[in-house]
């Protein structure tokens, strides 16, 4: 047991073997989605609408809420899939180019570390707008967290997919429900 026990830990007293574990099992790597769409309106009116992040909840249909303190900083309530819950988080937007790009990530402390990137550039002609959509998420619970993520990393992209044709309908014809049913009911 003790030739073990220095096996793994080496020179590390106890505690500090419990520690560097600890810190393997909860930190784990991002988790990407991408997702691309063109859109049939010019770019300033898909950005626009975007932009308006109190928008997002109305054809988002796992957020709940997204309150704007200001133009910088806004609070997100997320449902998790399947009823499991609901995760909060404080978001910044960190970049921001007006009606082409805004990028966000989630403020020290939040529920759910996450960023993401929504761009927009003219497509059709100028006449539609080719919108790209990149989310990078860390699992809550670390490495653990990360390999039940993975399992439902294609339900996410699926429900993001449904977001953004969502988004689409809302911006073309005001009717997000158009799109197509919900990805998973309550």
């Amino acid at each position: 047991g003790y030739l073990a026990y220095r096996g793994i830990a080496g020179d590390r007293s106890f505690s500090e073997l419990c520690e560097w574990t600890n810190e393997k099992i909860t930190s784990g790597k991002a988790l990407n989605l991408r997702v691309s769409m063109v859109i049939n309106k010019p770019k300033e009116e898909v950005y626009s609408a975007w932009r308006n992040l109190s928008n997002l909840p109305i054809f988002m249909e796992h957020l709940k809420s997204v309150t704007e303190e200001d133009e910088i900083y806004s609070n997100w309530e997320m449902k998790i899939p399947g009823g499991l819950g609901k995760l909060r988080w404080k978001a910044e937007i960190v970049k921001e180019r007006l009606g082409e790009m805004i990028a966000w990530q989630s403020i020290e402390g939040s529920e759910v570390r996450n960023a993401g990137k929504v761009g927009s550039r003219d497509a059709l002609g100028g006449e539609g707008t080719m919108v790209d959509v990149v989310l990078t998420y860390h699992a809550p619970m670390g490495k653990a967290g990360e390999k039940v993520a993975q399992l439902f990393n294609p339900l996410f992209k699926k429900m993001i997919t449904q977001d953004i044709k969502n988004f689409k309908n809302f911006v073309e014809i005001g009717n997000y429900r158009a799109a197509a049913a919900t990805v998973f009911p309550e």
